[in-house]
């Protein structure tokens, strides 16, 4: 994410600890995007910025709403379905569940996700007619604000 001049971005600890993944991931992200500040954040951690908020799994950044489903992501069940714009995916979930209570417009598949799962998520998004991103075979996600 872009926030005034700085980049943002939030890593797991594969990521953190892996600079090879770092530069074939990240760096042409932030090459392509031409700014030279960058602020790492730990995944995990919870932010309070002008443009982005963060806490536990849920991420707001400027209007976009971002769920955030990681290994211990636990469902809390609403009457109504709360929409999000990007749903990004780092561990297997069931898809059944998680949309009886959210409505993403995007699913992201994390980079992270060994083949065998994201290529079933994947087939699972187009059962439940969900648009999709698999960063491992997309790349990067670059979205216009």
């Amino acid at each position: 994410m872009i926030v005034g001049n700085d980049i943002v971005a939030f890593m797991n600890d594969e990521l953190k600890e892996n600079n090879s993944t770092q530069k074939f991931t990240i760096h042409p992200h932030w090459i392509y995007s031409e700014v030279d500040n960058r602020k790492l954040y730990d995944i995990d951690e919870n932010i309070d910025l002008t443009t982005a908020y963060k806490h536990g799994s849920h991420l707001q950044f400027m209007d976009k709403r971002i769920l955030i489903v990681r290994d211990g992501f636990e469902f809390q069940y609403s009457k109504s379905k709360i929409e999000i714009d990007y749903c990004l995916l780092l561990s297997d979930l069931s898809l059944d569940d998680l949309l009886q209570t959210y409505s993403p417009k995007l699913v992201v598949l994390d980079a992270s996700l060994p083949y065998y799962l994201s290529d079933r998520l994947e087939e699972d998004c187009k059962k439940h007619a969900l648009s999709y991103h698999n960063l491992k075979k997309d790349k990067a996600l670059h979205v216009k604000l």
